[in-house]
């Protein structure tokens, strides 16, 4: 929260003290009465005013967020389906990999195994 948000709340709150104090200083009965209810009262609603300028903030925060959370999602949307449209998992590469190196030593094995018998 800033000090601007609460300046509203401020200038009802300085109004309504000025409005009090007028109040006490007058002799007449109905003014020591009239003013501080009307200094509450607009104490009142400069916390209504307030409360109404922190919600508007709030939600223009919350509409942000919103909108980012949007966007991540869309981008985590299409890295999935990237990564779906690309069909080569890292599993089955290695497996195939390994599959191959296997091969290849059998093949090493059997034709090492041909020259031995050769050789004889």
């Amino acid at each position: 929260m800033n000090w601007r948000d609460f300046r509203i709340l401020l200038y009802f709150v300085v109004a309504a003290v000025i409005l009090s104090i007028v109040g006490w200083i007058a002799l007449s009965p109905a003014i020591t009465w009239f003013a501080p209810v009307v200094a509450l009262g607009l104490i009142s609603v400069g916390l209504g005013v307030n409360s109404l300028v922190l919600v508007n903030h709030t939600d223009k925060r919350i509409e942000a967020i919103s909108g980012t959370l949007k966007s991540i999602e869309q981008i985590q949307e299409a890295i999935q389906k990237e990564q779906s449209a690309s069909h080569s998992p890292i599993i089955p590469t290695l497996q195939a990999f390994s599959q191959l190196y296997l091969d290849y030593l059998g093949k090493q094995q059997s034709g090492e195994q041909q020259e031995n018998t050769n050789d004889t």
